[in-house]
Protein backbone atom coordinates (compact mmCIF):
# COMPACT_ATOMS: atom_id res chain seq x y z
CA UNK A 1 0.00 0.00 0.00
CA UNK A 2 2.55 2.49 0.88
CA UNK A 3 6.38 3.25 -0.08
CA UNK A 4 9.08 4.61 2.44
CA UNK A 5 11.60 5.43 -0.28
CA UNK A 6 13.64 2.59 1.08
CA UNK A 7 16.07 1.10 -1.61
CA UNK A 8 17.18 -3.02 -1.56
CA UNK A 9 20.25 -3.28 -0.42
CA UNK A 10 22.95 -4.45 -2.79
CA UNK A 11 24.27 -7.77 -3.01
CA UNK A 12 28.59 -7.55 -3.44
CA UNK A 13 30.89 -10.24 -4.15
CA UNK A 14 34.34 -10.08 -4.98
CA UNK A 15 37.06 -12.54 -6.18
CA UNK A 16 40.51 -11.92 -5.69
CA UNK A 17 43.86 -13.41 -4.41
CA UNK A 18 42.03 -13.49 -0.79
CA UNK A 19 39.45 -16.19 -2.04
CA UNK A 20 41.66 -17.54 -4.54
CA UNK A 21 38.70 -16.28 -6.97
CA UNK A 22 37.03 -19.13 -5.24
CA UNK A 23 33.62 -19.38 -7.40
CA UNK A 24 34.53 -19.10 -10.79
CA UNK A 25 34.99 -22.04 -13.34
CA UNK A 26 38.72 -21.64 -14.77
CA UNK A 27 39.64 -23.37 -17.65
CA UNK A 28 43.62 -25.48 -17.13
CA UNK A 29 45.09 -22.28 -19.28
CA UNK A 30 44.68 -20.34 -15.87
CA UNK A 31 46.37 -19.75 -12.57
CA UNK A 32 47.20 -17.35 -9.91
CA UNK A 33 50.50 -15.81 -10.22
CA UNK A 34 52.40 -14.67 -7.17
CA UNK A 35 51.02 -11.36 -7.43
CA UNK A 36 47.56 -12.84 -6.78
CA UNK A 37 46.37 -12.31 -9.94
CA UNK A 38 43.88 -14.57 -11.89
CA UNK A 39 46.54 -15.30 -14.90
CA UNK A 40 44.69 -16.64 -18.25
CA UNK A 41 46.30 -17.74 -21.49
CA UNK A 42 49.47 -19.30 -21.58
CA UNK A 43 53.04 -19.20 -23.55
CA UNK A 44 51.85 -21.88 -26.20
CA UNK A 45 49.35 -19.75 -27.17
CA UNK A 46 46.20 -22.02 -25.31
CA UNK A 47 44.03 -19.73 -24.48
CA UNK A 48 42.26 -19.18 -20.61
CA UNK A 49 38.67 -18.51 -20.14
CA UNK A 50 37.05 -17.79 -16.42
CA UNK A 51 33.57 -17.91 -15.99
CA UNK A 52 30.70 -17.91 -13.47
CA UNK A 53 26.98 -18.13 -13.31
CA UNK A 54 25.00 -15.19 -13.27
CA UNK A 55 23.35 -15.05 -9.64
CA UNK A 56 19.58 -16.34 -10.29
CA UNK A 57 18.19 -13.45 -8.13
CA UNK A 58 18.78 -10.12 -9.99
CA UNK A 59 15.99 -8.35 -10.21
CA UNK A 60 16.71 -5.48 -12.95
CA UNK A 61 20.40 -4.29 -11.71
CA UNK A 62 23.67 -5.70 -12.06
CA UNK A 63 27.71 -4.17 -12.72
CA UNK A 64 30.22 -6.91 -13.18
CA UNK A 65 34.03 -5.37 -12.97
CA UNK A 66 37.36 -6.18 -13.27
CA UNK A 67 40.55 -5.04 -13.13
CA UNK A 68 43.03 -6.55 -15.62
CA UNK A 69 46.32 -6.02 -17.15
CA UNK A 70 48.68 -7.17 -19.58
CA UNK A 71 51.38 -9.92 -18.99
CA UNK A 72 52.86 -10.67 -22.24
CA UNK A 73 52.32 -7.77 -24.87
CA UNK A 74 52.29 -4.02 -24.79
CA UNK A 75 49.17 -4.43 -26.99
CA UNK A 76 46.14 -5.90 -25.31
CA UNK A 77 43.60 -8.45 -27.23
CA UNK A 78 40.78 -10.35 -24.78
CA UNK A 79 37.47 -10.18 -24.49
CA UNK A 80 34.40 -10.34 -22.29
CA UNK A 81 32.14 -12.88 -22.81
CA UNK A 82 28.42 -12.15 -21.66
CA UNK A 83 25.34 -14.91 -22.07
CA UNK A 84 27.50 -17.51 -22.59
CA UNK A 85 25.62 -20.69 -22.76
CA UNK A 86 28.24 -22.74 -25.18
CA UNK A 87 31.05 -22.68 -27.67
CA UNK A 88 28.66 -21.60 -30.39
CA UNK A 89 26.19 -19.15 -28.54
CA UNK A 90 27.20 -16.31 -26.19
CA UNK A 91 28.33 -12.21 -26.92
CA UNK A 92 31.12 -10.81 -27.06
CA UNK A 93 33.28 -7.53 -26.30
CA UNK A 94 36.48 -7.46 -27.79
CA UNK A 95 38.72 -5.26 -25.99
CA UNK A 96 41.88 -4.39 -28.46
CA UNK A 97 44.58 -2.09 -27.73
CA UNK A 98 47.30 -0.76 -29.33
CA UNK A 99 49.75 2.56 -30.13
CA UNK A 100 49.13 5.62 -32.74
CA UNK A 101 53.36 5.60 -32.75
CA UNK A 102 55.23 2.75 -30.41
CA UNK A 103 58.62 3.75 -28.78
CA UNK A 104 57.99 7.69 -30.27
CA UNK A 105 58.06 10.28 -28.10
CA UNK A 106 54.66 11.50 -29.36
CA UNK A 107 53.10 8.08 -29.03
CA UNK A 108 49.20 7.71 -27.56
CA UNK A 109 47.75 4.52 -25.92
CA UNK A 110 44.39 3.79 -27.05
CA UNK A 111 41.59 1.35 -26.71
CA UNK A 112 39.37 0.02 -29.40
CA UNK A 113 36.22 -2.03 -28.13
CA UNK A 114 33.83 -4.31 -30.50
CA UNK A 115 30.69 -6.20 -29.53
CA UNK A 116 30.07 -9.42 -31.45
CA UNK A 117 26.78 -11.93 -31.56
CA UNK A 118 27.04 -15.69 -31.98
CA UNK A 119 24.84 -17.61 -32.40
CA UNK A 120 24.91 -21.54 -33.35
CA UNK A 121 29.00 -20.30 -34.74
CA UNK A 122 27.78 -17.80 -36.68
CA UNK A 123 29.38 -14.42 -35.90
CA UNK A 124 27.80 -10.95 -36.24
CA UNK A 125 29.32 -7.57 -34.85
CA UNK A 126 26.69 -5.57 -33.48
CA UNK A 127 28.93 -2.26 -32.79
CA UNK A 128 32.33 -1.20 -33.13
CA UNK A 129 33.91 2.12 -30.78
CA UNK A 130 35.91 4.61 -31.67
CA UNK A 131 39.68 4.76 -30.65
CA UNK A 132 39.74 6.30 -27.27
CA UNK A 133 42.40 7.45 -26.00
CA UNK A 134 41.60 9.08 -21.94
CA UNK A 135 43.39 7.72 -18.76
CA UNK A 136 44.50 4.31 -20.08
CA UNK A 137 47.53 1.77 -18.58
CA UNK A 138 50.11 0.59 -20.55
CA UNK A 139 51.95 -2.78 -19.84
CA UNK A 140 51.62 -3.99 -16.49
CA UNK A 141 49.33 -0.99 -15.48
CA UNK A 142 46.09 -2.38 -14.35
CA UNK A 143 42.83 -0.78 -16.25
CA UNK A 144 39.24 -1.04 -15.33
CA UNK A 145 36.33 -3.07 -17.41
CA UNK A 146 33.06 -1.94 -15.92
CA UNK A 147 29.73 -3.81 -17.30
CA UNK A 148 26.83 -2.34 -16.28
CA UNK A 149 23.53 -3.84 -16.52
CA UNK A 150 20.15 -2.28 -15.89
CA UNK A 151 16.60 -2.57 -17.69
CA UNK A 152 18.32 -4.68 -20.87
CA UNK A 153 20.76 -2.19 -20.88
CA UNK A 154 24.64 -2.57 -20.77
CA UNK A 155 26.33 0.40 -20.07
CA UNK A 156 30.33 -0.51 -21.26
CA UNK A 157 33.57 1.74 -19.79
CA UNK A 158 36.95 1.37 -19.21
CA UNK A 159 39.66 3.30 -17.70
CA UNK A 160 42.28 3.39 -15.25
CA UNK A 161 41.15 5.45 -12.52
CA UNK A 162 38.49 7.34 -14.25
CA UNK A 163 35.88 5.89 -16.50
CA UNK A 164 34.87 6.49 -20.55
CA UNK A 165 31.33 5.66 -21.39
CA UNK A 166 32.87 3.25 -24.66
CA UNK A 167 29.03 2.41 -25.88
CA UNK A 168 25.16 1.48 -24.62
CA UNK A 169 23.45 -1.39 -26.16
CA UNK A 170 20.04 -3.09 -25.34
CA UNK A 171 21.44 -6.63 -24.42
CA UNK A 172 18.94 -8.40 -21.76
CA UNK A 173 21.13 -10.79 -19.48
CA UNK A 174 20.32 -14.21 -19.64
CA UNK A 175 20.27 -15.33 -15.67
CA UNK A 176 20.54 -18.85 -16.73
CA UNK A 177 23.90 -18.47 -18.72
CA UNK A 178 26.85 -17.24 -17.44
CA UNK A 179 29.44 -13.93 -18.13
CA UNK A 180 33.56 -14.25 -17.63
CA UNK A 181 36.90 -13.48 -19.76
CA UNK A 182 38.46 -15.03 -22.57
CA UNK A 183 42.29 -14.50 -23.20
CA UNK A 184 44.92 -16.28 -25.79
CA UNK A 185 47.47 -13.41 -24.83
CA UNK A 186 48.34 -13.43 -21.30
CA UNK A 187 46.64 -11.59 -18.81
CA UNK A 188 46.45 -10.64 -15.52
CA UNK A 189 43.52 -10.20 -13.01
CA UNK A 190 43.66 -8.72 -9.99
CA UNK A 191 40.07 -8.36 -9.17
CA UNK A 192 36.68 -9.44 -10.12
CA UNK A 193 33.69 -7.49 -8.82
CA UNK A 194 29.72 -7.96 -9.35
CA UNK A 195 26.98 -5.84 -7.03
CA UNK A 196 23.55 -6.47 -8.11
CA UNK A 197 20.01 -5.41 -6.98
CA UNK A 198 18.29 -8.70 -5.68
CA UNK A 199 14.94 -9.72 -6.47
CA UNK A 200 12.65 -8.59 -3.53
CA UNK A 201 11.05 -11.44 -1.65
CA UNK A 202 7.44 -11.26 -3.41
CA UNK A 203 9.49 -12.00 -6.96
CA UNK A 204 11.25 -15.03 -5.39
CA UNK A 205 7.79 -16.29 -3.60
CA UNK A 206 5.47 -18.36 -5.28
CA UNK A 207 2.54 -16.54 -7.28
CA UNK A 208 -0.88 -18.24 -6.72
CA UNK A 209 -3.59 -18.16 -9.55
CA UNK A 210 -6.96 -17.24 -9.11
CA UNK A 211 -8.42 -20.84 -9.46
CA UNK A 212 -6.10 -21.17 -5.97
CA UNK A 213 -6.77 -18.30 -4.19
CA UNK A 214 -10.75 -19.54 -4.52
CA UNK A 215 -10.08 -22.47 -3.23
CA UNK A 216 -8.39 -21.49 -0.68
CA UNK A 217 -11.26 -19.19 0.37
CA UNK A 218 -13.56 -21.27 -0.12
CA UNK A 219 -11.81 -23.96 1.99
CA UNK A 220 -11.70 -21.53 4.82
CA UNK A 221 -14.17 -20.29 7.74
CA UNK A 222 -11.73 -17.71 8.76
CA UNK A 223 -12.58 -14.45 8.88
CA UNK A 224 -9.23 -12.79 7.94
CA UNK A 225 -9.37 -15.06 4.88
CA UNK A 226 -11.23 -13.47 1.59
CA UNK A 227 -10.41 -10.63 -0.75
CA UNK A 228 -10.51 -7.19 0.38
CA UNK A 229 -10.50 -3.93 -1.40
CA UNK A 230 -8.91 -0.71 0.23
CA UNK A 231 -11.28 1.72 1.81
CA UNK A 232 -9.17 4.92 3.91
CA UNK A 233 -5.97 5.09 5.43
CA UNK A 234 -4.01 7.80 7.44
CA UNK A 235 -0.69 8.49 6.34
CA UNK A 236 2.07 10.45 7.36
CA UNK A 237 2.49 12.82 4.35
CA UNK A 238 5.70 13.22 3.24
CA UNK A 239 7.46 10.83 4.64
CA UNK A 240 5.12 8.05 3.15
CA UNK A 241 3.23 7.98 0.75
CA UNK A 242 0.46 6.44 -1.08
CA UNK A 243 1.64 3.12 -3.61
CA UNK A 244 -1.63 2.36 -4.65
CA UNK A 245 -5.20 1.50 -3.83
CA UNK A 246 -4.79 -2.15 -3.66
CA UNK A 247 -7.13 -5.20 -3.98
CA UNK A 248 -6.04 -7.73 -1.70
CA UNK A 249 -6.69 -11.17 -1.14
CA UNK A 250 -5.83 -13.17 2.42
CA UNK A 251 -5.56 -16.76 2.20
CA UNK A 252 -4.23 -19.48 4.97
CA UNK A 253 -0.75 -20.31 4.06
CA UNK A 254 -0.89 -24.29 4.28
CA UNK A 255 0.46 -26.39 6.57
CA UNK A 256 0.43 -23.22 9.52
CA UNK A 257 -1.59 -21.30 11.81
CA UNK A 258 -0.42 -17.70 9.65
CA UNK A 259 -1.88 -16.58 6.91
CA UNK A 260 -0.69 -14.86 3.43
CA UNK A 261 -1.76 -11.66 2.03
CA UNK A 262 -1.65 -11.60 -1.65
CA UNK A 263 -1.45 -8.31 -4.45
CA UNK A 264 -4.74 -8.53 -6.51
CA UNK A 265 -4.45 -5.08 -7.96
CA UNK A 266 -4.16 -1.32 -8.30
CA UNK A 267 -0.72 -0.83 -7.49
CA UNK A 268 0.59 2.87 -9.05
CA UNK A 269 3.94 2.42 -7.60
CA UNK A 270 6.02 -0.20 -9.60
CA UNK A 271 2.60 -1.23 -11.29
CA UNK A 272 4.54 -3.13 -13.79
CA UNK A 273 6.43 -5.56 -11.12
CA UNK A 274 3.30 -6.58 -9.38
CA UNK A 275 1.81 -9.34 -10.56
CA UNK A 276 -1.83 -10.88 -9.51
CA UNK A 277 -0.67 -13.65 -6.97
CA UNK A 278 2.18 -12.05 -5.63
CA UNK A 279 3.06 -12.40 -1.76
CA UNK A 280 2.47 -8.27 -0.26
CA UNK A 281 2.71 -9.68 3.31
CA UNK A 282 2.23 -12.41 5.98
CA UNK A 283 -0.02 -12.83 8.86
CA UNK A 284 1.30 -14.25 12.72
CA UNK A 285 -1.41 -14.69 15.03
CA UNK A 286 -1.03 -13.29 18.24
CA UNK A 287 -3.34 -15.23 20.41
CA UNK A 288 -5.14 -12.58 20.81
CA UNK A 289 -8.59 -12.78 18.47
CA UNK A 290 -8.06 -10.17 15.22
CA UNK A 291 -4.89 -9.56 15.96
CA UNK A 292 -1.78 -10.51 13.96
CA UNK A 293 1.95 -9.39 13.30
CA UNK A 294 2.69 -8.42 9.99
CA UNK A 295 5.55 -8.67 8.02
CA UNK A 296 4.22 -5.92 4.73
CA UNK A 297 5.96 -5.46 1.64
CA UNK A 298 6.04 -1.96 0.32
CA UNK A 299 5.52 -0.79 -3.10
CA UNK A 300 8.96 -1.27 -3.39
CA UNK A 301 9.28 -4.56 -2.34
CA UNK A 302 10.92 -3.96 0.73
CA UNK A 303 10.17 -5.67 4.01
CA UNK A 304 8.57 -4.01 6.53
CA UNK A 305 8.26 -5.38 10.18
CA UNK A 306 9.10 -3.18 12.95
CA UNK A 307 6.38 -3.47 14.91
CA UNK A 308 3.31 -3.79 12.11
CA UNK A 309 0.56 -5.11 12.98
CA UNK A 310 -2.96 -5.76 11.45
CA UNK A 311 -6.33 -6.23 13.46
CA UNK A 312 -9.41 -7.59 12.23
CA UNK A 313 -12.90 -5.46 12.73
CA UNK A 314 -16.37 -6.83 13.09
CA UNK A 315 -15.66 -8.91 10.39
CA UNK A 316 -15.81 -6.11 8.01
CA UNK A 317 -12.80 -4.02 7.95
CA UNK A 318 -8.83 -5.15 8.34
CA UNK A 319 -6.95 -2.07 9.53
CA UNK A 320 -2.82 -2.49 8.33
CA UNK A 321 -0.80 -0.48 11.02
CA UNK A 322 2.56 0.93 10.60
CA UNK A 323 2.92 2.59 14.15
CA UNK A 324 7.21 3.71 13.50
CA UNK A 325 5.94 5.37 10.56
CA UNK A 326 2.37 6.50 12.09
CA UNK A 327 0.95 5.38 9.43
CA UNK A 328 -2.59 3.02 8.68
CA UNK A 329 -4.60 1.80 5.85
CA UNK A 330 -8.21 -0.14 6.06
CA UNK A 331 -9.63 -2.31 3.66
CA UNK A 332 -13.36 -3.73 3.22
CA UNK A 333 -14.06 -7.42 2.85
CA UNK A 334 -15.66 -8.07 -0.82
CA UNK A 335 -19.27 -9.75 -0.27
CA UNK A 336 -19.43 -13.02 -1.94
CA UNK A 337 -22.59 -13.39 -4.40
Amino acid sequence: MMTWGMSQASVRVYYNKTNGFDGIAKSKACSVDEAGDLVLGSNSGTPGFALMPVPDDINDRMVYSLRVRSLEAQNQHYSILINFRDSLNYDEIKIVSGNTDLYEPYDRRYFQIEFWKHTEGMESCMAVSKKFYKDLGRKNDYNTLCLNFKNDCLTFQIGRSTYETVFELQLPLDKMKKIGVLSVQKIGIKNIYIDYEPLGEPMKAQIYNYAAIDSLISNSDEPIVGYWNYFDRKINVPKVQLGGKYSLAIIPDVGTQNFNVLYIDNAKVNESKWKCGMIKGRLYPTGVYGNYNLVWYDADMNEMNDDCYVSLTGGEFVEFVFPVEKSSFRLIKVKNN
